[in-house]
């Protein structure tokens, strides 16, 4: 049901009013066809329901306190209606969003990595703990500050079979090997830097000379800087995949958004309101698919071979003899044949200039000049080095 239309004043509305009622209705019918569509996804019901809920509704809200007792007494039913409306699509989308929810159980974007895996080896006892020893190297390196307790306490393992692996391994704590002026100098070019700071930041400077990588002091923290709490953080909640990690939020406004006018897409372009049969199913929820089917009439080739090194000759010998056989080949005015640059050849064109359409209606013609002496001598140049390079191992260049 679309949102009813303004109504009538003897004067014009003010030019605020129709600006918010036309962001109210993109809103809307926006929300409106993506619940019409068959292409619902958590990432764009949630993108409507906030619009719905942070934008449209707000924007109803103030149309009702700004304006006067005369006006209001006209508004009030339509500001009824609209509220109802749109109340009634924030409620569908949560819906949606539940019945998402219910179907995505136990698909979820966040990664939880395997620090300890089980070797059952068929034998009596527990099974034999493998550990990931990447993880642990990362997390007794220099730049940290993560207590052997804590660390095998997240590995959920004893404190006597993590001392095992770490010495097994070689992963025993080391302090760097640095002399005294070069640990000076460090110290005096972060004291250049942060005159103000503290010896927490300058213990974080020289662990790892990056930001948040100093200590933190707390009962808490335990002497953790924000880099150590990030990688215990990640280790035992898991690590968030985003599926749009790349995508420029413009582009996701654009596919996704609510503002503005609905895309007019092309032929057999699926989107919210249009039919979706007239595609693979694989292809149509695809952000991706959408954006590659907007610009394939823009693309009107293949890509073009990139050149893996800045010479196509193999050898200096090589090139030095090209150059000296293209060399003759000019002084003869030989023009080699397949270039379109002798008479009697299918595209071969005597005209020396061409007109050109210009202007807004295209209705003027400017004259452009082919001559001879300009164009065919670099065409004739060019015609010749391609015909040489030809019969050179060139194609190692590709």
């Amino acid at each position: 049901m679309d949102l009813p239309a303004l109504p009538e004043r003897e004067h014009r509305w003010p030019q605020n009013i129709y600006a918010a009622d036309g962001i109210i209705r993109n809103i809307y019918s926006a929300a409106i066809r993506m619940l019409r569509s068959n292409d619902a996804e958590p990432t764009r019901v949630a993108y409507h329901y906030d619009a719905l809920s942070a934008e449209a509704l707000p924007l109803l809200e103030a149309i009702e306190s700004d304006s006067s007792p005369a006006d209001y007494q006209l508004l009030h039913d339509w500001l009824l209606a609209c509220a109802r409306l749109v109340g009634e699509a924030g409620a569908m989308l949560k819906d949606v969003s539940r019945n998402l929810h219910a179907e995505n159980v136990g698909q979820s974007n966040v990664i939880i990595p395997e620090l300890v895996t089980l070797d059952h080896q068929g034998r009596r006892g527990h099974p034999r703990k493998n550990i990931n020893l990447e993880f642990v190297h990362e997390a007794l390196s220099n730049k940290r500050h993560i207590m052997l307790p804590d660390l095998a306490r997240l590995l959920q393992v004893s404190r006597t079979t993590l001392w095992k692996f770490i010495r097994q391994h070689g992963l025993e704590k080391r302090f760097t090997t640095i002399s005294d002026t070069d640990l000076d100098q460090l110290v005096r070019t972060f004291k250049e830097r942060k005159p103000e700071s503290g010896f927490r930041y300058l213990v974080g400077f020289l662990r790892y000379q990056e930001w948040n990588s100093h200590p933190i002091h707390g009962s808490d923290t335990k002497d953790q800087s924000p880099q150590d709490m990030r990688l215990l953080g990640q280790a035992s909640l898991g690590v968030y995949e985003d599926e749009f990690e790349g995508i420029h939020p413009a582009i996701l406004q654009r596919y996704y958004g609510i503002h503005g006018r609905e895309l007019v897409r092309g032929r057999n372009q699926t989107g919210a309101g249009h039919p979706n049969d007239e595609l693979d199913e694989s292809d149509e929820d695809s952000i991706i698919g959408r954006i590659e089917r907007d610009q394939a009439n823009d693309v009107q080739h293949d890509a073009v071979e990139v050149a893996d090194g800045n010479t196509p000759f193999q050898n200096e010998e090589d090139e030095n003899s090209f150059f000296e056989i293209l060399e003759e080949v000019v002084m003869d005015g030989i023009v080699p044949e397949g270039y379109n640059l002798q008479e009697g050849e299918d595209e071969y064109d005597e005209n020396t200039t061409e007109h050109l359409r210009v202007g807004r209606q295209r209705e003027n013609y400017v004259e452009v000049s082919l001559a001879d002496p300009i164009w065919r001598t670099r065409s004739t140049l060019w015609a010749q080095a391609a015909s040489v390079l030809g019969h050179f191992e060139a194609d190692v260049f590709f």
